[in-house]
């Protein structure tokens, strides 16, 4: 006499409709390693991925930082203008300087904003003058 299949292989038609019996140390063995580490697993992925977009920030930032030759450009006393032995120099110190110097006369003029309360800045200028 041949087997017969039924439905999803079984060969026997009432073991189709009846529950398996499992006993209880089956059933623990069976838990799958994600659910008894679900908690910790989850932790670790959150703080790879905080740390991702730590580094991904990070580097957003470096590409719109100034390079090192622009920072030594900025610091060095560039001549702006020249004439009739008069020159114009501009260096940066956190904002812009201007020295003139003509002859033994020179003046030394910064330009900076000033806060002065809720939504108001004043744009001044400290001038000085040596002879």
């Amino acid at each position: 006499m041949t087997k017969q299949k039924y439905a999803f292989g079984y060969t026997d038609p009432v073991r189709m409709y009846i529950k398996p019996q499992y006993d209880d140390e089956q059933i623990k063995s069976t838990i799958s390693f994600y659910k008894r580490y679900k908690e910790i697993i989850v932790g670790l992925l959150c703080l790879v991925g905080f740390i991702a977009i730590v580094f991904v920030f990070i580097w957003f930032l470096s590409l719109f930082a100034p390079s090192e030759e622009q920072i030594n450009n900025m610091h060095n006393m560039q001549v702006i203008q020249e004439f009739d032995g008069c020159k114009v120099y501009r260096f940066w110190d956190a904002n812009y300087h201007y020295v003139t110097k003509c002859g033994n006369h020179t003046a030394t003029e910064r330009h900076y904003s000033e806060y002065c309360g809720k939504a108001c800045t004043k744009q001044k200028v400290e001038r000085i003058e040596n002879d």
